[in-house]
């Protein structure tokens, strides 16, 4: 399942594409989605494949989707403004992330955030 892509809410942006009609994706996305994808999480349980969406644009944000319950992530707008060398900067820094963790793999950080994120309104 891939939770959650694009908005139409402008709740809370502070910028010039608060006006902007149609879906708002990317960075201003980021805290929204990654608490919906937590909400999902729990509701859905371990056993679904849940894929992280919107504004992931670096490992961290990455690694943060997964702690808030992802398996996987999807970059989309982060390619487009950090080109397309950006998957391979996320996969490098994602190990990084591993090592420094002290965590076997990256599933290992699944779900660690995940009361944080639930709790994080939307």
């Amino acid at each position: 399942m891939i939770v959650s892509n694009t908005t139409l809410s402008r709740h809370g942006l502070a910028s010039s594409h608060a006006v902007e009609a149609g879906g708002l994706s990317g960075r201003p996305l980021f805290a929204r989605s990654t608490a919906v994808l937590a909400r999902m999480r729990r509701r859905l349980g371990p056993e679904v494949v849940i894929v992280g969406v919107g504004g992931i644009t670096s490992a961290e944000t990455a690694a943060e989707k997964i702690r808030a319950g992802a398996d996987l992530v999807q970059l989309y707008t982060g390619m487009i403004y950090d080109g397309p060398a950006l998957p391979a900067r996320v996969v490098r820094g994602l190990s990084a992330i591993v090592q420094r963790e002290g965590v076997a793999s990256i599933g290992a950080l699944r779900d660690t955030a995940l009361a944080k994120w639930e709790a994080t309104p939307i």
